[in-house]
């Protein structure tokens, strides 16, 4: 491998980290699918995804807030 390839490496891993990181949130997710296939009976089993801390949520939008305001205020 040269040093450009090796350059190029470090800079994709800044971009798109594929390391100890990344292991550790799908081993904590793997983890905590099996406790909670244990212990909890689920009409829809938990995916690991669902266990991983990394994964960015998406902004609520204008009608989520609506519907939020809705059963705050009105009880609907």
């Amino acid at each position: 491998m040269t040093s450009s390839q090796f350059a190029e490496w470090l800079t994709y891993s800044a971009i798109d980290p594929v390391g100890r990181e990344y292991r550790n949130e799908i081993r904590h997710g793997q983890m905590m699918q099996l406790l909670d296939a244990a212990h909890f009976k689920r009409d829809r089993p938990a995916k690991v995804a669902d266990f991983m801390n990394f994964q960015e949520v998406p902004p609520p939008t204008a009608e989520d807030d609506f519907e939020r305001i809705d059963k705050e205020v009105f009880g609907l």
